[in-house]
């Protein structure tokens, strides 16, 4: 799903809509093999795919510091985040996001279209990081056979229960090294 797929060109603004999609497109520079991101080493880290899928806007919001996380873990990739109305809506004016891609929800007679709009966006191909807090429909086995070099698939999993699941996202990125130390949070400090 490409901006030129909707019609329309591609722009720092809302682009364009096709089939209940919507996507809000961003650029920015490549980080390249080497480069340092936060004081480290990483591999390339130039394209982010970030599915939310669980529903609610409460949801988005759980996944919020997650994905600025990511952003300010790796500042000169592209983030897009998949996610449904009108959670997505809450993403289309946060700059750390470059691309918000509205799926279609799912319903009795279409029951696979959070599955079908995530293997279109895999389709689309050149992610280097797929991180997703969705496993139902086979989702999450769909996103750990994409041959994508790093994924995160479950952050939902096993929360000790006095740890607020906002927080246990951003604990397994860290333990996955693929965020920054402070990158929770713009003053440096994790909210719960």
């Amino acid at each position: 799903m490409t901006n030129s797929e909707f019609g329309e060109d591609s722009r720092d603004a809302r682009s364009g809509s096709a089939d209940g999609a919507r996507l809000l497109a961003r650029s920015r520079t490549a980080v390249s093999d080497g480069d340092e991101v936060g004081g480290r080493k990483t591999a390339s880290v130039r394209e982010i795919l970030f599915v939310e899928l669980l529903g609610g806007l409460g949801d988005v919001l759980i996944s919020l510091q997650a994905i600025q996380a990511l952003a300010r873990s790796h500042p000169e990739a592209r983030l897009t985040v998949l996610t449904f109305p009108p959670g997505g809506e809450l993403l289309e004016c946060d700059p750390l996001v470059h691309e918000v891609v509205h799926a279609p929800k799912p319903d009795p007679t279409h029951p696979h279209r959070a599955r079908e709009a995530v293997e279109g966006l895999l389709a689309r191909g050149g992610w280097d990081l797929i991180v997703s807090d969705t496993s139902y429909d086979g989702i999450d086995d769909l996103i750990s056979g994409c041959g994508a070099p790093r994924v995160v698939t479950n952050l939902w999993r096993s929360p000790p229960p006095d740890e607020r699941v906002g927080a246990r996202f951003l604990s397994i990125l860290l333990a996955e090294g693929l965020i920054e130390p402070g990158a929770g949070s713009e003053n440096g400090r994790y909210v719960d």
